[in-house]
């Protein structure tokens, strides 16, 4: 039932339904129509334009507190 609305940093940004890693038919990928990027509100209320060519490891540092590095089983 929730699988259409929960997210994860686990595969790049806008990777298309049925690729990347996937978990119970979904891969989780936030996307966006947004050609080449996608727009986030932060929790802090600012706005970030984020390419879908950045290194995942970059786009997965967003996606913590702080930037904080993620490591190999934080990331799954």
């Amino acid at each position: 039932m929730h699988a259409d609305c929960l997210r994860t940093t686990r595969n790049p940004l806008n990777t298309h339904p049925g690729e990347g890693i996937m978990l119970h038919g979904q891969n989780g990928a936030f996307a966006s129509r947004h050609p080449g990027a996608a727009i986030f509100v932060l929790a802090d209320g600012h706005v970030k334009t984020l390419g879908d060519q950045m290194a995942l490891s970059v786009y997965r540092e967003y996606s913590t507190i702080r930037g904080a590095t993620v490591t190999a089983d934080a990331a799954h």
